[in-house]
């Protein structure tokens, strides 16, 4: 929903919740700094929930800590000649989303489930998504603020769902993180309930066999779990759980008796099982034994058998059976046949067994004497398992959602999924997601992330029409986990910036190692790579390159402008296979934005040091920097992607109030931005004069790094960094609410008031 403020003070930043790691490898968690990097095979048993550092101009921890009293950038605000007077009201059109790409996968297990109507229903961002297969078209649960972490069914009633989330920032203070209840037929249709403070996020959720309960999980130092009446929408029972992350709680559909339920929940080296009296509000937990033939490990799998009995995945590759009411382990399998370092990161049970989904990139179907029935391959480990009838849809740390139809029928044999099936849902799946851009036509959009994935979509059609690599090389991971991202993947494997070549046959791509990647738009197959390294002076400690964070091909197609974290811009000719052709070195740190002018005469950047400085390009061979801001003061402009600039100065102000993207609507009418706070502004454009109003939307979760509108104003692109969404939003008129909002609001207090 939108939310109309405006721009006459800062407004408190809300930055990316950090993902708490349970002491495996494989929990996906980010780090509680985000310029650390975690390899595959380290481990950090005590971390926790944390707030991300700001990203100001996209500076990373150690890069930059704000403007503080130097503005440089305001030298260079000169308005042009003719300039179009400055409309400080709230634009006259607003945004609705229209799709989101992706699917949450890094940090999360079993999040996927189906409604009574078949609908798949996941979590991206602060979005908990309501797919229609039939008919292909989303519906959003919007209830949330911060990332969705956790998700569950009612097993009374299969349109209502229950989602928790990371706490978030409202108004510079630390809120309560909230689960939501809510119905999937009809996502208007719901409430709220906040946990006590302290409790920085919702582990995991789940609701009782007669829906009349829900059990939450707290992510405070002693992992607090929490039993709430749906109906009275009160906490009815609570108690300590584990000094060690607790990752999921599920409730048994057998129970002692007629007033007690019993459920269980499972972590980081322990399990426990939890009594529940509904008559007293009584909730007793007691911790499973392990050792000896039952060894000290993680549980992330968790599912009850047909008859009750409590089943365990477990970080060793077995599932752990606990016999209905006993809370002792009574028997173990080997699930994934003494694989080494296998794990068990997902259970679901069906009518003739359970269903695991592993490490090894398989899921293994079970019988009731826990045999092996068949196997399915993936190309990914395997985070989330759902069945629905005879069908299985299965979750993948790539982002990936399948639909494995009749996959229980003994007709259907086992193998390659990707040899038959292809997946329903997709996104990027590790680091963050910056690089965007849509084609000329506005039919297709491209993006590079942190996961070594280069993705084409169709805008028109909603889907993901091709997947390429950025490196098929894996370059060595740094030892010091200190660097500019949080993906797994090593720095040349990482892209935060791309563009479209004027003619639509190349995407420039920049990698975090300092390379610049030349591929075919067509089918998305390298060409070319230069490394740029050696061009910049700079380099952050801990980080193997200068990292590429902007890139621009002129309007004519003739040259390429590379901004680089050496503190340079290359410029390149396209035509003499990507020659360079000179080194822009006025700056005095590394690039964040650039445009060219319309002619591709002129270039004009930001830095990180809140530079905007002015080059003129009429021979690329020798550039020219032009020092009198006035000079080019009535230049027109193809782009309006430098924030620090005369038509951004409204929103940015004097005051450090920063946005991290911006783009202009192809009318010339509007002017996108995106935020630390996860929002995305729509302004009236140019906005350089004082007390701007916009229209904000929420459904980020994390910094926005990229706003794009499509060539023909239809669509705004976004990219959600940290939550790895994507998202499509459709610009239109505002109902006469938002109009008469946008008319009655004023400047101010920047916070603003939801429509």
């Amino acid at each position: 929903m939108p939310v109309l403020s405006a721009a006459s003070a800062p407004v408190a930043a809300a930055p990316s919740p950090s993902v708490v790691d349970d002491g495996d490898d494989d929990d996906f968690s980010l780090p509680n700094d985000a310029s650390e990097v975690i390899a595959d095979d380290e481990e950090d048993s005590d971390a926790e929930f944390t707030p991300a550092p700001k990203k100001l101009l996209g500076v990373d921890e150690g890069e930059g800590k704000g403007m503080g009293a130097v503005k440089p950038f305001i030298g260079a605000i000169v308005e042009p000649s003719s300039a179009p007077r400055a409309n400080p009201s709230a634009p006259d059109r607003s945004l609705t989303l229209d799709w989101a790409y992706g699917y949450r996968s890094f940090d999360s297990y079993s999040n996927i489930t189906t409604n009574k109507r078949g609908h798949i229903i996941y979590p991206l961002a602060g979005l908990v998504i309501v797919y229609n297969k039939f008919n292909h078209t989303q519906t959003f649960f919007r209830g949330h603020n911060d990332d969705v972490r956790c998700l569950a069914r009612n097993p009374a009633d299969h349109d209502w769902m229950v989602s928790g989330q990371n706490a978030t920032i409202i108004n510079g203070r630390s809120a309560s993180p909230h689960i939501c209840i809510w119905n999937s037929a009809d996502v208007n249709e719901w409430f709220k309930i906040d946990l006590p403070a302290g409790a920085r996020a919702v582990r995991a959720v789940s609701f009782s066999p007669d829906g009349h309960f829900v059990a939450a999980v707290a992510n405070d130092d002693y992992h607090h779990v929490y039993v709430y009446d749906v109906e009275s929408r009160q906490l009815v029972a609570s108690h300590k759980g584990d000094t060690r992350p607790i990752i999921l709680v599920r409730w048994n559909h057998i129970r002692p008796s007629d007033v007690s339920y019993e459920f269980a929940t499972v972590g980081s080296l322990h399990a426990y099982f939890w009594t529940f009296n509904a008559t007293s509000r009584s909730l007793k937990g007691k911790r499973m034994a392990l050792g000896g033939k039952f060894p000290m490990v993680s549980y992330h799998g968790l599912t009850f058998s047909e008859h009750g009995h409590a089943c365990l995945g477990a970080h060793n590759g077995t599932m752990v059976v606990c016999r209905q009411g006993s809370g002792a382990a009574s028997k173990a399998v080997s699930v994934g046949g003494g694989v080494k370092k296998l794990k068990l990161f997902t259970l679901d049970t069906y009518a003739g067994g359970v269903v695991a989904g592993l490490s090894n990139k398989t899921v293994v179907i079970l019988d009731e004497r826990m045999n092996t029935v068949k196997t399915f391959s993936f190309e990914a480990k395997v985070v989330a398992v759902h069945v629905r009838n005879k069908d299985l849809y299965v979750g993948t740390k790539d982002g990936e959602i399948f639909e494995l139809k009749s996959a229980f029928d003994p007709k259907q044999n086992g193998g390659s999924v990707a040899a038959f099936f292809k997946p329903l849902v997709c996104g990027h799946s590790d680091g963050e997601l910056w690089a965007l851009t849509p084609n000329k036509d506005g039919t297709l959009a491209y993006s590079a992330g942190e996961d070594n994935k280069i993705m084409r979509w169709d805008l028109v059609n909603h889907r993901c029409t091709a997947i390429g690599i950025i490196n098929e090389k894996r370059g060595t991971a740094p030892k010091v986990k200190k660097a500019s991202t949080t993906s797994l993947h090593p720095q040349n494997q990482c892209a935060r910036a791309i563009a479209l070549s004027a003619d639509g046959a190349h995407l420039a791509i920049g990698t975090n190692d300092g390379s610049l990647g030349i591929y075919s738009a067509a089918d998305l197959t390298l060409i070319n790579r230069y490394d740029l390294n050696d061009l910049g002076s700079r380099r952050v400690t801990n980080q193997e390159g200068n990292w590429i964070q902007s890139i621009e091909y002129s309007p004519d197609g003739r040259l390429l402008a590379v901004g680089t974290h050496g503190s340079v811009i290359v410029i390149m000719d396209v035509a003499a296979n990507y020659q360079v052709q000179s080194v822009l070195t006025t700056h005095h740190s590394f690039i964040t934005h650039m445009d060219w002018s319309t002619d591709g005469t002129l270039l004009r950047s930001n830095d990180g040091a809140y530079e905007l400085l002015f080059h003129d390009l009429s021979d690329p061979k020798s550039p020219a920097h032009v020092s009198s801001a006035s000079s080019v003061k009535d230049t027109d402009w193809a782009t309006s992607h430098c924030i620090l600039s005369w038509e951004c100065v409204g929103v940015v102000g004097q005051d450090g109030n920063f946005i991290n993207t911006a783009d202009r609507s192809p009318d010339r009418g509007l002017l996108a931005t995106g935020n630390d706070d996860g929002m995305v502004s729509l302004w009236r454009f140019p906005a350089s004069g004082k007390a701007h109003q916009c229209l904000d939307f929420e459904a980020h979760s994390s910094h926005v790094a990229s706003t794009r509108f499509t060539p023909d104003g239809t669509f705004l692109l976004t990219a959600g960094g940290h939550d790895l969404g994507l998202l499509q939003w459709k610009v239109d008129a505002p109902s006469a609410e938002e109009q008469q909002a946008a008319i009655g609001g004023g400047g101010g207090g920047g916070g603003g008031f939801t429509l």
